[in-house]
């Protein structure tokens, strides 16, 4: 599962990760120890290129259905696995994978800066 974002800034660099599901590109995915987003569409179990950089500012309106107020700037952003959505309240079993840059718009979308590692909430 993957939350789609879209990228301020055009990767240049990328590393070649096993997906652990069906990605499509720009695909922000959590693949330990990695926040990686996907620089292609590649199939599960499958070698494709992800970018891994840290500090990429990102947009995205793939939220969780409830917790979403995203209206801290600079809080933590949290990916969750078993939705594949972002949230903004820290949870056993998510991921941070960046900080809010701009709190959510009038169509629900944030922008956060993305960070390079992650692990996962105890």
């Amino acid at each position: 599962m993957a939350v789609n974002i879209f990228e301020e800034k055009l990767a240049r660099d990328s590393v070649r990760l096993t997906a652990p599901a069906n990605v499509n590109q720009f695909d922000l995915v959590v693949i330990a120890p990695y926040v990686a987003i996907a620089q292609e569409k590649i199939a599960s179990g499958e070698v494709g290129n992800f970018d891994v950089r840290a500090e990429l500012e990102v947009q995205s309106d793939d939220l969780h259905a409830t917790e979403n107020t995203f209206d801290t700037l600079l809080s933590t952003v949290y990916y969750d696995p078993t939705t594949a959505t972002l949230s903004d309240t820290s949870t056993a079993g998510y991921y941070p994978v960046g900080y809010l840059t701009s709190v959510k718009d009038s169509n629900g979308v944030i922008k956060f800066e993305k960070f390079r590692f992650t692990e996962v909430v105890a």
